[in-house]
């Protein structure tokens, strides 16, 4: 039953890919070919060497000319070392009648870069802030400190020259909605009741950040201070210090939102600005605050300030800071030390060994925050001062901008071609955030990410069918951020390349429903987890070798130990070239357990078993196959004749037989067919499919498909006579069935009538 539902699924859904066949036909010969030609990626970066038309027992090598500028996996993972050029060589090597064969398949050019900031340079003797007059002296409280009184100036009601033109910050929480231009956004319908309220938007208060170019001062030297608002115009400003003992403040009487600050004493005081701003005719006032710090008259001092410094890292990338000190205008000052240190959080690392004094390399390990700090010493005689700045850095998942839109409906997927390919590791957390365009906020959409392109795939529905990561939520989610989930069908190695996005409607009540989805973007952040993937034949054959392969990045192990469950069955070795590929020799006929267990030094981390069959003698002889034990669905029906042969009448669905062995995902068969066309058959059509209960009825098609359809001008194949053919398949996911069908869904030829196999037998290659 699992069978007859997935197949009736299938047969409303599959597309027809047709080949001419005459005489004996098979799969055209693939030719293989290097995709990839140019490489450019940063430092800790990583890409995937593409390669079309990969044949079965072919091994494909990578050698790059310089690994300390990027290294190659054997799997052709490319990772930057660090920023350089160099080329990686691609070959192809196979035995052909017991030799080996090699062919250099070309080479590709790699650039790496170093993803980083221009690094300025530890300035001693620079000026940073000019020299303010004194201000004028402040009113002392009687007993040497206090608040200092605010300072009056006219209020320029905001029309001076100086205060900025207001900018919409761009922020989903901005009060004011700024129109996309997309011709396709619903445009909101006034209701037409000359009673109803229009609703006014929520307006945020702003936020105000206080800048003193130099927090150290001495006594009677000046610094100046700037106040800056995320949102609206600075109508006024009132600035205060905490002591008057220690600092005064004098607003600027030109620009409200400048002060100077000149030291009265040695010590520490706040400094205050609490700023009346109006947004969209509304008035707020907001604070802001600051410290400065005074030392005595002949005091050395000295100013520290972080450059280069990104507010956001995306995780796995680095950025280089630097750190610039003012000495004001003292002569013969040494920098004595500059120290690095995290302060708070664990989403980076910094490295200073490998950059200039002064410097610093910021290296993302995981999202959150971070907060480094940099302390400065420095020297002049006996005199010695220190300045610590800080910096928080957020670290956020690497970021692949899409803007794309999608039609599609509840019936009907429809898909889009990304601009660049992504490639992603099987242990990625991704995300896509998207909206959706409709009449109604609760409707559901689901996603998936595909290695096909549109363009290549003749329609939508076939991105989607071998999409290798979908929504973790079955049926669908609204718009925002949803999490995406690995498809193990398809996601079968510990990298696929993602070139499509498809979507459909699941939330509409009726087939033609439908919505724009827009994929706004796709997050990616690695995870700690190590990635292993195995791949295995089915069978060995007694008295031979098969490889088993423990797909694994090279820097995330040191050893692999093989274990078999019986050697009596089969033995296996690692290969000595390459630990990742266990040898395993065929004893006697049974079944085997091969585990490869991963090795960080003397601890297992990590590991994974495949079974497979001990077989004697099964490739390389025809296996009949009985077409009566397979499973006729939709209608249609499988007799033996008395003479042995079989008929089938299929209106139109289709007979599901079981292999004698499973197919792995590469493994190829023949299958051997005699027999007999009917007056009215319109001929067959034939692919290897997965179990339909594990994989879904939309995805039964799994492999090569060849395709008999009499009423394509095909000589040889003609209603009323013989035929005699041989067809090659392989399997592009592990299959156990083949499937008989009529040829098409919307050509002349709906059913396979009267069709007589005299032969059916499977011959692994």
């Amino acid at each position: 039953m699992k069978i007859r539902k997935a197949m009736a699924l299938a047969l409303a859904g599959a597309l027809v890919l047709t080949t001419v066949a005459t005489g004996t036909t098979s799969e055209a010969a693939k030719k293989t070919k290097l995709k990839t030609k140019k490489v450019s990626i940063f430092v800790k970066g990583k890409k995937k060497i593409s390669i079309t038309g990969k044949k079965a027992k072919h091994k494909y090598t990578f050698t790059s000319k310089k690994k300390k500028i990027a290294k190659v996996s054997k799997t052709g993972v490319i990772t930057g070392v660090k920023a350089g050029k160099t080329t990686i060589t691609v070959k192809d090597t196979w035995k052909q009648k017991g030799k080996k064969k090699t062919k250099k398949l070309g080479t590709i050019n790699v650039t790496v870069k170093k993803k980083a900031t221009p690094k300025p340079k530890v300035t001693p003797n620079v000026p940073q802030v000019t020299p303010q007059p004194p201000a004028p002296p402040a009113t002392q409280d009687p007993n040497g400190g206090g608040t200092q009184p605010p300072v009056e100036t006219p209020d320029n009601g905001g029309d001076q020259s100086g205060d900025p033109t207001p900018t919409p910050s761009g922020n989903p929480d901005d009060p004011t909605p700024t129109p996309s231009g997309k011709p396709d956004d619903p445009t909101p319908t006034p209701s037409g009741k000359p009673d109803d309220p229009t609703p006014t938007p929520e307006i945020k208060a702003p936020t105000a950040e206080l800048k003193i170019a130099g927090s150290n001062i001495r006594a009677e030297e000046s610094t100046t201070a700037e106040v800056t608002v995320s949102a609206g115009t600075v109508t006024d400003v009132t600035w205060t210090v905490g002591s008057t003992a220690v600092a005064t403040v004098q607003k600027d009487s030109a620009d409200a939102k400048k002060a100077v600050i000149t030291g009265v004493a040695e010590g520490e005081t706040k400094v205050t600005a609490e700023v009346k701003v109006k947004v969209e005719d509304k008035d707020f006032t907001v604070k802001a605050e600051g410290t400065i710090h005074v030392a005595a008259k002949d005091a050395l001092v000295i100013n520290a300030t972080i450059e280069s410094a990104p507010t956001e890292l995306e995780i796995t990338r680095s950025a280089e800071m630097s750190v610039k000190v003012d000495v004001g205008e003292e002569e013969g000052v040494i920098i004595d030390s500059i120290l690095w240190e995290i302060t708070k959080g664990d989403a980076a690392t910094i490295d200073t060994s490998s950059v200039e004094a002064g410097s610093v390399i910021v290296n993302a390990n995981k999202v959150g925050d971070v907060t480094i700090s940099v302390t400065v010493t420095a020297k002049k005689g006996d005199k010695t001062a220190t300045d610590t700045k800080e910096v928080t850095i957020h670290v956020t998942p690497i970021t692949y901008n899409i803007g794309k839109d999608i039609s599609c409906t509840k019936k009907d997927w429809g898909a889009v071609t990304l601009d660049k390919e992504i490639v992603f590791k099987k242990t990625d957390l991704v995300e896509v955030l998207f909206s959706v365009k409709s009449g109604n906020a609760d409707d559901k959409v689901s996603i998936k990410l595909s290695p096909r392109t549109l363009e290549e795939s003749n329609g939508a529905f076939n991105v989607q069918e071998v999409g290798v990561l979908e929504m973790k939520s079955a049926g669908g989610a609204t718009a925002g951020t949803a999490e995406m989930v690995r498809n193990a069908t398809h996601f079968t190695s510990n990298y696929a390349t993602v070139k499509g996005v498809a979507a459909v409607f699941t939330g509409g009540a009726n087939d033609d429903d439908s919505v724009v989805v827009t994929i706004e973007k796709i997050l990616v952040t690695p995870t700690d987890e190590v990635a292993l993937s195995m791949h295995a034949p089915g069978a060995v054959e007694t008295n031979k070798t098969a490889t088993v392969q423990a797909e694994i990045d090279e820097n995330d192990f040191t050893s692999i130990e093989w274990v078999s469950s019986d050697e009596t069955k089969a033995t296996v070795e690692a290969d000595p070239e390459d630990q990742r590929n266990g040898i395993v020799t065929g004893i006697a006929a049974g079944e085997v357990e091969i585990t490869a267990k991963i090795k960080k030094g003397d601890n297992v981390i990590i590991e994974e078993t495949v079974k497979m069959e001990v077989r004697f003698g099964y490739k390389g002889t025809p296996i009949n196959i009985d077409l009566t034990k397979g499973e006729a669905v939709d209608g249609g029906t499988v007799t033996k004749n008395p003479d042995g042969s079989v008929l089938i009448m299929n209106e139109p669905g289709a007979v599901v037989c079981a292999l004698p062995y499973a197919l792995k995902k590469g493994e190829k068969i023949k299958v051997i067919m005699e027999g007999h066309f009917g007056e009215n058959t319109g001929g067959f059509r034939m692919w290897t499919a997965p179990d339909p209960s594990t994989v879904g009825g939309n995805k039964v098609q799994a492999g090569s498909t060849v395709n008999y359809e009499l009423n394509n001008g095909k000589p040889d194949f003609k209603p009323g006579e013989d035929f005699s053919v041989t067809a090659e398949l392989e399997a592009s996911v592990e299959c156990v069935n083949l499937v008989i069908r009529m040829p098409g869904w919307g050509g002349s030829v709906t059913q396979v009538t009267d069709l007589t196999f005299t032969k059916f037998a499977v011959e692994y290659i």
